[in-house]
Order: C-alpha cells, then sequence, then structure tokens
C-alpha cells in the first residue's frame, strides 16, 4: 500500500456580510428592487389620482398645485431611484436611507394637501417607516420613525387650526402615529433577532464544512479502505486508500457499488441478505487480481441505514506472515548452527592434536591440515549464520584475492582427490 501524506488545510473566516432576509439568493440588492417596484406602483397610482382629481368631492385636496406637483416629482425621483438600484449606486445602505426618507416626505407633503389623514393616504407611511428598521436596525432608523411621527402629528394640527379638519381626525392620527412605532420596534427587533440567527447559521456552516474537511483529512491518513454506503447501494464517501483499492475510479460520487467492485458489491448485497449482522468480514478478490479483506458495519439499528465498509489489503497481511516465516526460519538456523558449533570445536581441538604427533606421514600432515582449514571455514559460515539471524549489519572486508584462490584451489583438489597439473 502506497504511503498517503495529502494534507488537509483549512482557511475559515468569519466576515459576516448584511444577511438579506426576503430574497432566496441571499443578496441584498433583490429587496431593494423588490421594494423600487412597490415604490413605482405606488407613484403610479398617486399620479392617476391626480389625474382624475377633477372626479374627487370639491374640498378634500386643499392644495391641489402642492399635491399635483409633489405627485409628479416622486413619480421621476421614483424613476431615477430605481435606476440608481439596477445600477447599484450609491451603495445598499445610502439607497435604503434615501429611499424611505424620499418616500416619507413625498407622503406627508401629500398628506397635507390632501387634508390630512381623513383622504386614507396616512397607512402608505408605515412601510417606508419600517423599512430602514426591517433592513439596516439602528439608532438612525428610530430617528426617522420617531421624526415621521413628530412631523405627521405636527401637520394634522396645523391642518386643525386651519379648520380643514374635524376634531376626531387628530385622535386618528395620534392611532397611526402609535400604529408605526410599534410597527417600528418590532420589525427592529425582528431583524435584530433574524440577523443574530443567520449569522450563528453562518458560522455553523463553516465549522461543519470544517469539520467535514478534517474527518476527510483523517481518514486520508488511514491505510485501511473506508466506504460509506447507503442504503440504496450507492456510495456516499470514500477515503484515498479505498479510492485506490478499487482503481483509482473517477466519477464516483453517488454511483452505484457495482459499477466499479462488481465482486465487493455481490458480497455486500450478500450481507445484506443475511439480515445484516452487526459486523461480517469476507475475502474478497477485487477484479481477480487484488486480493482484500472486506468488513462490513451497519450503521443505526435499523436494516436500512448507512453501512460502512472496511477495505484492508491481503498483501500487507501475507508480507507480514512472509516476515514472521523468516524470523522463524532464522530462529531454527541459529540455534541448528549453535549446536552444530560445539562438536565442531571437537574436530578442529583434535586435528591441532594430530598436527602435534610425530608419527604423521605427509599425507596425513596435509589431510590433518585439509580438517583444520575446513573447521575453520564451517565456523566462519555459522558465524555468518547468527550474525544474520540477529539481524546485525553486514560490513565489508577486503581479502587477498590471490592468496585466497590459491587456498581455495589447493583445496579443491585435495577434497576431489585431483591432482596438480
Amino acid at each position: 500500500m502506497q504511503s498517503r501524506t495529502r494534507q488537509a488545510a483549512t482557511r475559515i473566516t468569519y466576515d459576516i456580510a448584511p444577511v438579506a432576509f426576503f430574497s432566496t439568493d441571499g443578496n441584498p440588492w433583490s429587496q431593494l428592487q423588490l421594494y423600487n417596484i412597490y415604490r413605482l406602483v405606488l407613484a403610479g397610482a398617486l399620479l392617476l389620482v391626480a389625474l382624475t382629481e377633477h372626479l374627487l368631492p370639491k374640498g378634500i385636496i386643499i392644495e391641489s398645485q402642492l399635491f399635483n406637483n409633489v405627485i409628479a416629482t416622486f413619480t421621476v425621483v421614483v424613476i431615477l431611484q430605481n435606476i440608481a438600484g439596477y445600477m447599484k449606486w450609491p451603495d445598499y445602505e445610502k439607497q435604503i436611507y434615501l429611499s424611505s426618507i424620499t418616500d416619507i416626505v413625498a407622503l406627508l407633503l401629500i398628506i397635507y394637501a390632501s387634508g390630512g389623514v381623513s383622504f386614507g393616504l396616512g397607512i402608505l407611511l408605515v412601510l417606508p417607516v419600517i423599512i430602514p428598521n426591517l433592513f439596516r436596525p439602528g439608532q438612525f432608523a428610530l430617528f426617522i420613525t420617531a421624526l415621521t411621527v413628530i412631523s405627521l402629528i405636527t401637520i394634522e394640527m396645523n391642518i386643525q387650526s386651519q379648520g380643514h379638519a374635524q376634531l376626531s381626525e387628530l385622535s386618528m392620527t395620534g392611532v397611526l402615529s402609535l400604529f408605526m412605532m410599534i410597527s417600528s420596534w418590532i420589525a427592529m427587533n425582528w431583524s435584530g433577532n433574524a440577523q443574530h440567527t443567520a449569522h450563528l447559521a453562518k458560522r455553523w456552516g463553516l465549522d461543519l464544512a470544517s469539520m467535514s474537511q478534517l474527518n476527510q483529512a483523517v481518514l486520508d491518513q488511514l491505510q485501511t479502505g473506508v466506504i460509506v454506503i447507503r442504503d440504496s447501494r450507492h456510495i456516499q464517501q470514500m477515503n484515498t486508500a479505498a479510492i485506490e483499492m478499487l482503481g483509482n475510479p473517477e466519477d464516483w460520487l453517488d454511483q452505484p457499488l457495482g459499477s466499479f467492485a462488481p465482486e465487493l458489491d455481490a458480497w455486500y448485497q450478500h450481507w445484506s441478505e443475511k439480515q445484516r449482522p452487526k459486523v461480517a468480514s469476507f475475502d474478497v478478490n477485487h477484479q481477480g487480481a487484488m486480493a482484500v479483506r472486506a468488513r462490513f458495519v451497519q450503521l443505526g439499528v435499523r436494516a436500512s441505514e448507512t453501512s460502512l465498509i472496511y477495505l484492508q489489503d491481503t498483501q500487507e497481511e501475507r508480507e507480514k506472515l512472509q516476515d514472521l516465516k523468516l524470523a522463524s526460519l532464522g530462529q531454527l538456523t541459529a540455534s541448528i548452527a549453535h549446536e552444530i558449533r560445539n562438536p565442531l570445536g571437537a574436530i578442529s581441538h583434535a586435528a591441532q592434536l594430530l598436527t602435534e604427533s610425530d608419527a604423521l606421514s605427509k599425507a596425513d600432515e596435509r589431510l590433518t591440515e585439509i580438517i583444520i582449514t575446513n573447521s575453520i571455514r564451517t565456523d566462519s559460515i555459522i558465524n555468518t549464520v547468527l550474525n544474520l539471524s540477529r539481524r546485525k549489519h553486514p560490513k565489508r572486508v577486503s581479502i587477498p584475492l590471490k592468496s585466497w584462490l590459491n587456498h581455495f584451489y589447493e583445496d579443491f583438489l585435495a577434497q576431489n582427490k585431483l591432482q596438480d597439473d
């Protein structure tokens, strides 16, 4: 199994951008464009009222010139602000405040020109008042709300002083002002809670992504292959070891296991049909070449839950077994060599004693010399075997080749009883 040194480095930042609450794509400009569309519709409706002013009962519009001029100006400004919204200039926050302030000022002037809240346009102030508290909650948004309420009450009192409105309309103005204050407070609190929840969700999402990458990095460092299988026998996740064992398949995510490892899939199906014991192991020949040991583990308590497949290359086990056999053979060889050394020492000692005798002929002396030489050689072989069994590092030794060849030549002739021609 090849070693895997993949390193997963995850860099996470927690820069929380403004959250859009009414758009599915998370783009805050889309909600501003939606508000601008509403403003275009409102401007068109007010323009229609201005064009049909002569159909209204007399006395309702107390400042006809102001009424028409404000509506015309408001329509032009709304069109320009729609264009600015599509061009995204100036920035989002400035456009929110400019749009809201434009609507509030225009509606207050229209309410004044139409004789107060009795005309029914006062309710239109609610939306531009709560928009800043909804999209950009803060002290400035509350200041806009308070200033709008004060301006509305001042306008109504001014109309009352001119005798164009009844006293009961002042109470209607108070109720409308209270409604705008409560709506702004609710919008501000809801927006703050929604932003906090969105920030937490985004941070949790980043944490989950980081944890997923960390888990994948840990899995990739394992020598054991890991495959996550859904109940439909489709691959949900694999680590690097499993990918290498399956032949480095491409586009394996959400693909059936049988398309990459039919033998493994057959054993998995066999295990599934056996009512899925919690853990089971099988020896599988993958594509007739690689022998792997597959261990199936059920996750959860039901048979339809996700399963894990652990793959282990049996080649590594065979290599370990071979090493164990070689180690045992080395110990046996060392034991045999040690047992041979004792009689060999006796033979060598006896040959040395024979060389000290005066009754030996030259032929016997030669035979005795051969015994001693081969005893020394055998002892050297035994030392070599013992050193190998002790796993000592070999050492290089220089030998005089000419003299060694001469000795070998003489020993060869003596052992085979040949004559030197």
